[in-house]
């Protein structure tokens, strides 16, 4: 019996929507169907059709949207869908409520890619309507019958928070290992794409965004290395409510010509084949997805040494941790790596080499479907075993 599950999603980019579309695309042709519903769209509902996922829009509207717990209900009903796994907080609280609203035997699922009250708190100011998200998101805990944590410190978190650890299983985030024969041809078509010149070292950054991402660390790094190595060229990969404040702040530094915004971009492949340094600055992380993708893709990693980045990344084997907020720290870590072409190539063999035992999308897949399958056979033989 296939076990049908309904994921549900905003179509932007990110980690956890990259995690989403990873594991639906793996679980095609098996005892899963996966069906992902997004609700805002954007550059990943393009991947879904690109990776001939079964997928919906059903359309956020506005803020707190009655109407997309009824359309959501009944596509639930329609589809017969039998768990509901939603994965960020404006998600999640939809789809809670809409399971709610379903016969018992749906199960509800969440998984926690890192805890909101961490990105909230990386924030100048927290506003009224972030904490009654905060607290909506807690108080909705309860309808939830079981948590994936992408890491053994967000469950650990979630325990001090109440949650029974009956109620929660770590499944390490993982991702594909490239196919690397091809890097050269491609190498030079997106280098010419992006109007980088022969000899220079690209530096590329991915993510939201958003205050806890700290790309302003990453800009004023910039700036200390383009002082002693002219040649490197940072790419800022994203989108997010800090866009024009980071423009701005790379103008005032005046570093423009060496900084590139590129946007969301669906193939993250094209980024990395070109990347010589990837750079995370976060000040709070879950499991980051894009350090594990470039650590696939063979790059060496320069990131804060805080929980979800220090996790992965290991210190003068497959990169280098600095001390978070440290721009002196952080620009002296990239500046050796730019200077040091063996260094980066042996971090980097190091780094794929440890995606590939520790966080493949395979082992990530299998922990998920094993997951999955004890909680569906688990309620069709007691409703209450939770």
């Amino acid at each position: 019996m296939a076990i049908k599950i309904l994921y549900f999603i905003e179509g932007t980019g990110g980690g956890a929507v990259t995690h989403v579309l990873n594991l639906a695309k793996h679980l095609l042709n098996g005892m899963i169907q996966p069906l992902v519903i997004f609700f805002l769209d954007g550059p990943s509902v393009k991947r879904a059709e690109d990776l001939g996922l079964n997928y919906k829009l059903i359309p956020w509207k506005f803020s707190l949207d009655p109407t997309l717990i009824w359309r959501l209900w009944k596509t639930i009903s329609e589809e017969k869908i039998d768990i509901v796994h939603s994965h960020t907080i404006t998600g999640n609280f939809y789809a809670r409520i809409a399971a709610l609203l379903c016969p018992r035997s749906l199960i509800s699922m969440t998984t926690v890619h890192s805890l909101i009250i961490d990105e909230l708190r990386g924030s100048p100011r927290i506003s009224f309507k972030d904490r009654l998200r905060y607290l909506r998101e807690k108080c909705t805990w309860g309808v939830v019958d079981h948590f994936i944590t992408v890491s053994e410190a967000i469950k650990s978190r979630m325990l001090q928070s109440g949650i029974p650890e009956r109620k929660i299983t770590v499944v390490n985030n993982g991702v594909e290992l490239p196919d690397l024969s091809w890097r050269v041809t491609y190498e030079k078509f997106v280098k010419k794409e992006l109007n980088a010149e022969d000899g220079e070292i690209i530096i590329s950054i991915i993510g939201r965004l958003v205050p806890v991402k700290n790309h302003r660390l990453f800009l004023n790094a910039a700036k200390s290395v383009l002082e002693k190595s002219p040649k490197a060229k940072f790419l800022v990969v994203g989108d997010g409510p800090l866009l024009h404040t980071l423009k701005e702040e790379t103008r005032k530094l005046g570093i423009s010509k060496a900084v590139m915004f590129t946007g969301w971009l669906h193939d993250v492949q094209k980024i990395l084949s070109v990347t010589d340094i990837y750079v995370i600055c976060s000040t709070v992380e879950g499991l980051n997805i894009s350090v594990l993708e470039a650590m696939a893709n063979g790059k060496p990693v320069v990131g804060t040494a805080v929980r979800g980045i220090s996790d992965i990344v290991l210190d003068n084997k497959t990169g280098t941790l600095v001390p978070p907020n440290d721009v002196d720290a952080l620009a002296k870590a990239i500046l050796n790596l730019v200077e040091n072409k063996e260094l980066r190539r042996s971090m980097g063999l190091m780094g794929r080499r440890t995606v590939e035992r520790k966080y493949s999308i395979q082992k990530m897949t299998e922990e998920t479907v094993e997951v999955y399958s004890k909680l569906f056979y688990r309620s069709r033989g007691s409703l209450h075993a939770e």
